[in-house]
């Protein structure tokens, strides 16, 4: 039998947006997490512009902690000028920070309906056109679909077949949503092609699969019903040596008072259930 790894955390901002980034880098250190995911959606806390990123990574080299991405270029396999001006400041930002990634989700609207030829399309398209930026800035685009019904690119077998198809895995990789895995329904994981995972957990056993929304995503504990443990040992079984970032959405973990405990019992919660299935 495989043993599986013990499992390295990170922390996603959107976990703690009422706090500063040297605070958020603060919290992060004082968990003995030492990666972090930063966004450009949590108000006056996002990542929007070079004097932002410059700040960013200052408050992060002064707690020892790495950047790994900024969240996220939104509606990214639809191509338009304003998508090509968001997409060339956004992959300045996440130099500018010392990140790694750029975390693209897809167009999530129920207003945007086209037949899965034209979605094919504009997704290789949208592809191309980040492909060279990317290169250029020497990081890499994270493809992170999205399980919700209105979704245009739910699942990660989609995207790999884009990718596979311009060859372009050097410059693109997969980012595995756990809540979007069980909300998609999905069975497949790709733990060579993923280089990040979103963890959160939900605990809402009457609320059917199709009806979840981001406000139920908690942290990971006992009661949680997508089966985290299931995911994240499958991974790292096959392989993934990745980062798993902890990413809650619901407004009770993000305006909790103490997050410091509520990541360290998710952590001690995950590391026990995962220590017995190795």
């Amino acid at each position: 039998m495989v043993t599986a790894p013990k499992p390295q955390y990170a922390l996603n901002h959107i976990l703690a947006p009422r706090l500063d980034t040297r605070a958020f880098c603060s919290l992060a250190s004082r968990v003995g997490i030492d990666a972090v995911e930063l966004r450009n959606d949590i108000g006056e806390h996002s990542i929007r512009t070079a004097a932002d990123a410059r700040q960013a990574r200052q408050a992060a080299d002064d707690h020892g902690i790495r950047i790994l991405s900024i969240n996220a270029l939104q509606q990214f396999n639809y191509w338009t000028d304003d998508r090509d001006r968001e997409a060339r400041a956004m992959i300045e930002q996440v130099v500018i920070c010392g990140g790694d990634y750029l975390v693209m989700c897809p167009v999530n609207l129920a207003s945007y309906q086209v037949d899965s030829e034209t979605g094919r399309q504009r997704l290789l398209e949208s592809l191309n056109r980040l492909e060279p930026l990317l290169a250029d800035a020497g990081i890499k685009g994270l493809i992170e679909p999205l399980g919700f019904s209105i979704s245009s690119l739910r699942s990660k077998q989609s995207a790999v077949k884009a990718i596979d198809t311009l060859d372009a895995w050097q410059t693109f990789g997969l980012l595995q949503d756990s809540f979007h895995h069980h909300v998609a329904d999905e069975t497949q994981v790709y733990p060579r092609m993923t280089e990040l995972v979103h963890i959160s957990g939900v605990s809402a056993r009457t609320t059917p699969r199709a009806e979840l929304q981001d406000s139920h995503r908690i942290m990971v504990g006992r009661d949680d019903i997508m089966d985290n443990c299931g995911q994240m040992n499958e991974l790292l079984r096959a392989g993934y040596r990745g980062y798993f970032s902890f990413e809650p959405f619901a407004r009770s973990v993000q305006d909790a008072d103490d997050h410091e405990s509520l990541v360290r019992q998710s952590i001690q919660f995950l590391d026990q259930q995962l220590a017995g299935t190795a």
